[in-house]
């Protein structure tokens, strides 16, 4: 059943599990997910993403990033930058959209970034 949804169904049916997750391992009030954050609890937030990326540095810097380990720490970012974006009601896949777009229309390497 899971194959013949949409990328967007599978996205959503994915936030909708983690908000109960979250409800039930007492991460949030059920009645209280969306605009519970404040500005202290969005950093607080923003950080364990980082922290969760700088995992998965650590884990390139060992010389072996195709472990499952690599992958898991990517998906903890992931599902953390979810949580935050739900709580704060930002449609991800639309708002990746709109930044695809104005990406696009920038020129090659702009702003002198080096890769």
């Amino acid at each position: 059943m899971n194959e013949k949804r949409t990328g967007r169904e599978r996205f959503d049916a994915l936030v909708a599990r983690l908000r109960m997750h979250n409800v039930k391992h007492g991460f949030v009030a059920p009645s209280n997910h969306r605009g519970r954050r404040n500005a202290r609890a969005t950093l607080s937030c923003l950080m364990l993403i980082v922290t969760e990326l700088a995992e998965a540095a650590q884990e390139v810097r060992r010389g072996i990033p195709a472990t499952d380990t690599f992958a898991v720490e990517l998906a903890d970012a992931f599902l953390r930058l979810l949580d935050l974006a739900d709580a704060h009601g930002i449609d991800l896949i639309r708002a990746s959209e709109i930044k695809m777009t104005l990406n696009e229309n920038r020129p090659r390497r702009h702003g002198g970034k080096v890769l």
